[in-house]
């Protein structure tokens, strides 16, 4: 094996898994199918044509399928955390309100204000606790 360069370490399956190794081979030992990466400044969906046609070019045989931006790639990588992030957070949330509603509940006496006989709440200090 010759040995042609040298990368860094790469997150090629999802940003959860730690970075492995990683060596390249050349095209022809890839039998099911290979990944073509193109950076690009114009629209990268635009672009997706003419680099099927270069491709097509060099091999007649390949199959050109699924293209997708990197955005998008990055965004079903990480769709699941994102969604139990909100999960959880919407459950902290719930639990939250329930436990401010189950104290009101449990003082609703100390929580009224001290109503006179004439049924208008009276004037009294800050803090100060009914019961």
């Amino acid at each position: 094996m010759e040995i042609v360069g040298i990368v860094n370490d790469v997150r090629d399956r999802t940003l959860k898994v730690s970075t492995t190794p990683v060596y390249f081979r050349p095209l022809a030992a890839y039998d099911n199918g290979f990944q073509i990466i193109a950076r690009t400044s114009a629209n990268p969906m635009a672009m997706a044509p003419a680099i099927a046609r270069a491709v097509q070019a060099i091999d007649r045989d390949a199959r050109i399928s699924d293209p997708q931006t990197l955005n998008r790639i990055i965004s079903k990588s990480v769709a699941e955390p994102k969604f139990q992030t909100l999960l959880v957070g919407s459950f902290g949330i719930l639990g939250s309100i329930l436990a401010i509603v189950g104290l009101w509940r449990y003082f609703p006496s100390r929580c009224e204000p001290d109503r006179s006989q004439s049924g208008r709440p009276e004037s009294r200090r800050p803090g100060r606790m009914v019961g």
